[in-house]
């Protein structure tokens, strides 16, 4: 994953800024929406809730919803052009302080600005941990649990999102630390 720095132009746009080069944030970036509107769900979910009662009138038309949601995230979190990724090549989001004028009063604060991280790991996640822990490759785990390479990797990706680690070492010291797989 590539570092990514947003910014809200003058105009209001939001700018990408990523291994591409810098481009506008439209309705036409479906791939880009899509995968934001996974990551905000899954790790946000407070968040995603709450965009969806405020832009809940565009429902018959989801791509502009979805497009709605990832920009007012974005804008909301992440709208400052400074020399820091607002993503890391690890995934991670780099939240930033944005001077927002109804902030206290609007409704989404510390709610969409600011959202909780989700931490917690779902049942498959936790098969799937289970199974890195006991030293099991992505292709066996895939075979066993009839999911496919790509499946195993990003639940992977989102255990160690979720639980603040980079690498398959760091998950094997996370599970003894936290004594995740030990018979007590």
């Amino acid at each position: 994953m590539s570092q990514v720095e947003f910014f809200q132009s003058p105009e209001g746009d939001i700018m990408v800024r990523d291994n591409s080069g810098l481009w506008r944030l439209d309705e036409s970036k479906r791939d880009f929406i899509a995968s934001w509107v996974e990551r905000i769900s899954t790790f946000y979910p407070d968040a995603y809730q709450a965009l969806n009662r405020v832009y809940g009138k565009s429902r018959m038309n989801r791509w502009y919803l979805e497009f709605q949601i990832v920009r007012r995230f974005l804008a909301c979190n992440f709208a400052v052009f400074d020399d820091q990724p607002d993503v890391d090549g690890g995934g991670r989001c780099n939240f930033e302080f944005i001077n927002c004028p109804l902030r206290g009063e609007c409704e989404g604060y510390r709610v969409i600005c600011h959202p909780r991280f989700e931490s917690k790991l779902s049942i498959r996640e936790l098969e799937i941990f289970r199974q890195i822990f006991e030293g099991k490759e992505a292709t066996q785990i895939a075979d066993e649990m009839h999911l496919s390479v790509h499946t195993v990797n990003n639940h992977r990706r989102n255990i160690q999102q979720r639980i603040g680690v980079r690498n398959i070492a760091e998950m094997i010291d996370y599970a003894h630390t936290h004594k995740l797989f030990t018979n007590p």
